[in-house]
């Protein structure tokens, strides 16, 4: 399975580990970079992100989007990766 998270601090990160751990494969971003790069570099499976449009420009559809927390960017860009693939099924 591939599966994408935003947000590596301690909870993101180790659920990220668990999941590789049991064979899948992720994309990760942070607001910092370079975190998501040290854990690229830690875990095979594991691509990070620059941005967050790219986060989400990336990702194969259909998408599943689970979120923990209602972040206004957040939000926006779900709204905004909904419209364009409505705008490209008509």
């Amino acid at each position: 399975m591939k599966f994408a998270m935003i947000g590596l601090g301690k909870m993101g990160a180790n659920m990220v580990r668990r999941l590789i751990n049991n064979g899948h494969e992720a994309q990760v971003y942070d607001v910092d970079y370079a975190i998501a790069q040290r854990l690229e570099s830690e875990l095979g499976h594991v691509h990070a992100v620059k941005s967050i449009e790219e986060f989400f420009t990336q990702q194969q559809t259909p998408r599943v989007i689970w979120k923990k927390h209602r972040h206004p960017l957040l939000i926006s860009f779900i709204k905004l990766i909904s419209n364009r693939h409505k705008k490209s099924a008509q």
